[in-house]
């Protein structure tokens, strides 16, 4: 029935005319703004830390600085949801996208970042929009999740690594990405947001399912289980 009524969404927005991309982005505004309503009372009893879904711009934008932000910008007022990031790819363009969408007062969920350096990029974007909006007096507190990927590296090199050494690049490199995130936590300039009533970004271990059949389903969300940061359990 819930495929039906999607079909038929799907035909009276089309005969409208409307571009394909324009359809999925209004039917995806629908449907994750129904989300974030049930995960607000989640979101309020945490006061923002939990209950939030995200949406993500458009990939053709992914070298686009200007093109992300506006569209950050204008998904974020249509959802008109408090609980809902808006994706943003770490690409060199998305790195400026996602500082100007902070300042903007878009919560952003960096995405797509898969080394330490490239965390650290994101995490860098986070702090420079924090820290234009305290400048210019500002609310400072705009959430933020930066969301490294993990099982993605095993599956690169499964071919080319012994059995031995197989299934243990992924976590290895999300620890290097756990290291820079605890070293920016005790950092003088996170910790003076932070005083000023900032939240932190938080680090988020993404692709954590199992692509290998021999491995038991919670090898990379137990080995990642962590404070202060979010796990996509698949």
């Amino acid at each position: 029935a819930k495929g039906s009524a999607y079909d038929t969404a799907i035909k009276i927005k089309a005969a409208t005319g409307i571009s394909h991309e324009a359809l999925f982005f209004d039917m995806a505004i629908e449907d994750l703004s129904a989300a974030a309503a049930l995960f607000r009372p989640e979101f309020e009893r945490t006061n923002g830390v939990d209950g939030w879904v995200s949406l993500e711009v458009s990939p053709l934008l992914a070298d686009d600085t200007a093109g992300t932000v506006k569209a950050a910008i204008a998904l974020h007022a249509k959802a008109a949801q408090p609980n809902l990031y808006i994706k943003i790819p770490g690409t060199p363009a998305g790195l400026t996208a996602i500082e100007d969408a902070i300042a903007a007062g878009v919560p952003v969920n960096v995405t797509l970042l898969f080394s330490a350096d490239q965390y650290a990029a994101a995490a860098e974007a986070w702090l420079r929009g924090v820290e234009r909006r305290l400048a210019a007096g500002l609310d400072g507190n705009v959430s933020s999740v930066a969301s490294v990927f993990v099982s993605r590296w095993d599956g690169a090199v499964k071919d080319t690594l012994p059995a031995a050494l197989q299934n243990r690049l992924g976590l290895a490199m999300m620890g290097r990405c756990h290291r820079v995130y605890r070293e920016l936590l005790a950092s003088p300039r996170w910790r003076k947001v932070i005083a000023a009533g900032v939240a932190p970004q938080r680090l988020l271990f993404a692709s954590t399912s199992t692509k290998d059949p021999a491995l038991p389903d919670g090898y990379y969300v137990d080995a990642l289980a962590a404070a202060d940061t979010v796990n996509t359990i698949p």
